[in-house]
C-alpha cells in the first residue's frame, strides 16, 4: 500500500537548510551565474528534512544544486534513514532552496529508507 501526501503550503513541515560557510539562502555569498557562462554546481552541503510521518532526515553527502545561467536552481538530497512500512510521496510543499522559496517540491521515502527530495525554483519573469 502507496500512501500519498498533497501539500499545497506547509511552512512547518519541510525545510532545507544550507549550512555551508559564506552561503545563504538569499544569492549573496555565491557565485553568480551569468548569461553566457556555464551553471553553477554546489555539493555537499547540509540538506534536512521533516515532514511527517517521515522521521526527520539530514545529509550533507548526497547532496547537489544548480544554478542554471537564466537563474533557474534545482536543489536534490538523497537521504539514508530508517526503514518504514509505505511509501510515503509528498509534492507541493514549500521548499527553500539557495536563490529562494518554491512549491515545486517532491519527496519520496521509501520501505528500505530511502528518501529523496526534489526543489525546483525558476526566477519570476518580469512584466
Amino acid at each position: 500500500m502507496k500512501r500519498h501526501l498533497r501539500m499545497r503550503t506547509v511552512l512547518a513541515g519541510l525545510a532545507v537548510g544550507a549550512a555551508v560557510s559564506g552561503l545563504t539562502f538569499g544569492t549573496g555569498g555565491l557565485a553568480n551565474a551569468e548569461s553566457g557562462a556555464g551553471s553553477v554546481v554546489i555539493r555537499q552541503f547540509s540538506c534536512f528534512v521533516s515532514l511527517p510521518p517521515a522521521p526527520f532526515l539530514e545529509t550533507s553527502a548526497k547532496t547537489q544544486t544548480v544554478i542554471t545561467p537564466s537563474g533557474a536552481t534545482a536543489l536534490t538530497c538523497h537521504f539514508n534513514g530508517p526503514r518504514i512500512s509505505d511509501t510515503l510521496r509528498a509534492q507541493g510543499f514549500t521548499c527553500g532552496t539557495f536563490l529562494g522559496v518554491t512549491t515545486d517540491s517532491r519527496f519520496v521515502y521509501t520501505p528500505s529508507g530511502q528518501a529523496t527530495l526534489v526543489c525546483v525554483a525558476t526566477p519570476m519573469s518580469s512584466a
